[in-house]
């Protein structure tokens, strides 16, 4: 069934990025295409719990993919913690430094594949240089001195989360531990093909079953989701107007937000919200 908050979030999030005509930097374009990754990701799902179907042996068989759904969950997740980490820091410098890890780490990542063919090596080459670029860049930066010798050595490999794993950043945004390895769990199983994943996708086989599954993974995706459109619009002033003129936006984002007493009430909580909690 349709989950209305999905949506009223999924379209507020829509206009703050039809907001934002022009950006000032990389570092903006960058946070707007995180914007429009999780829009994409969101939409997708839509698509997915509405429905599909097989035609086999002369029947038509309808199912509800809820499994992908979960895979594209976890990518949802995955990019509002990426947002946090890099755009939501206290300071612009903060920022502009944390995208720089970010960005070599996209380049280390690109040099790593093989190319054969003459245009692909000669992106590759430019890629290359560009990467050299951004090394100096980050390493010149003050805050690339401040980070301890075994951090620096994981962001000069390209590694921007360092010795950090997504459950740690999942705590400097503000879940619950608990929550968060529950939630980021659930969603994993379908991406790594695991026997209790494969269980669950055996053993649902009504569409009524399909069904609850698919509510059960939109509302994980809403508590990535609301947190990512109040981030967003925290760090686009012109977003940030189209969510004061959206009141079922702000709702949506008021009821899938979860707070530290919400914790503390159903996992003990430890966390506290919002960039705040995000230290250099």
């Amino acid at each position: 069934s349709p989950d209305p908050y999905f949506t009223d979030l999924l379209t507020s999030l829509a206009h703050m990025i039809a907001a934002l005509s022009k950006v000032e930097s990389r570092v903006e374009a960058d946070a707007r295409a995180l914007g429009v990754k999780i829009l994409q990701h969101g939409c997708s799902i839509q698509v997915l719990a509405s429905g599909s179907e097989i035609v086999c042996n002369g029947g038509t068989h309808p199912f509800i993919d809820f499994a992908s759904m979960q895979v594209i969950g976890r990518a949802m997740l995955e990019t509002y913690l990426t947002f946090f980490w890099i755009h939501g820091g206290p300071l612009p410098e903060l920022v502009e430094y944390r995208h720089l890890t970010w960005h070599f780490a996209g380049l280390k990542d690109r040099l790593k594949l093989k190319t054969t063919k003459p245009h692909t090596q000669a992106v590759q080459a430019v890629d290359a240089e560009q990467a050299e670029k951004v090394r100096l860049q980050m390493v010149g930066h003050p805050q690339f001195a401040l980070a301890p010798g075994p951090d620096q050595s994981k962001l000069l490999k390209g590694e921007w989360r360092m010795r950090m794993k997504w459950h740690d950043l999942g705590i400097l945004a503000g879940y619950d531990e608990t929550y968060f390895k529950n939630l980021y769990h659930f969603l994993c199983g379908y991406s790594h093909s695991s026997w209790a994943g494969v269980l669950q996708l055996a053993q649902a086989t009504s569409e009524e079953d399909q069904s609850a599954y698919a509510n059960l993974v939109k509302g994980y995706c809403n508590a990535a989701l609301a947190p990512f459109t109040n981030a967003f619009a925290a760090y686009f002033p012109a977003a940030r107007t189209v969510l004061h003129q959206d009141p079922a936006g702000q709702q949506a984002i008021k009821l899938w937000t979860f707070d530290t007493k919400t914790h503390q009430k159903y996992y003990g909580g430890n966390a506290t919200m919002g960039p705040s909690s995000c230290n250099p």
